[in-house]
């Protein structure tokens, strides 16, 4: 079985569109996907509806539409934002992004044992501390 795989909020968008990510991402996702190990934190939703309430991403069509096509690509699970992962976010050990968004995303790769899939050079730094494991996009 792949290890599970966990797409920040870029990822996912970059996949969607079509965008490039490296060869060895994309291979670990698909791989992912084909196993039904890969997903995406549910704060992802909120944070795509913000990025495009204050245009910092446009999108072709509304954003419920875009995330539905997010939750029907074939392997991919929406993760739940438990009470005990919003509450680890708030003590995440060593030195981890100050991003909220980002650190719900960290406690769900820590609580659920997944490597972030990002481009996030705060995430890469955090998993170079050891704290998570990430793969670069």
């Amino acid at each position: 079985m792949t290890a599970s795989l966990l797409l920040d909020t870029y990822a996912l968008i970059w996949l969607l569109n079509g965008d490039e990510m490296e060869s060895a991402a994309l291979d670990a996702v698909e791989k992912a996907a084909s196993d039904g190990s890969l997903n995406v934190s549910a704060i992802t939703a909120w944070e795509v509806a913000t990025l495009e309430a204050k245009g910092r991403i446009t999108l072709t069509m509304p954003v419920e539409t875009w995330f539905e096509r997010a939750e029907n690509l074939p392997g991919l699970d929406i993760s739940v934002l438990s009470a005990k992962i919003l509450m680890a976010s708030t003590r995440l050990p060593g030195t981890p992004p100050n991003d909220p968004a980002d650190r719900m995303i960290i406690a769900t790769a820590r609580e659920q044992a997944m490597s972030v899939v990002t481009r996030d050079q705060r995430i890469l730094s955090y998993a170079e501390q050891g704290y998570i494991s990430a793969i670069k996009c």
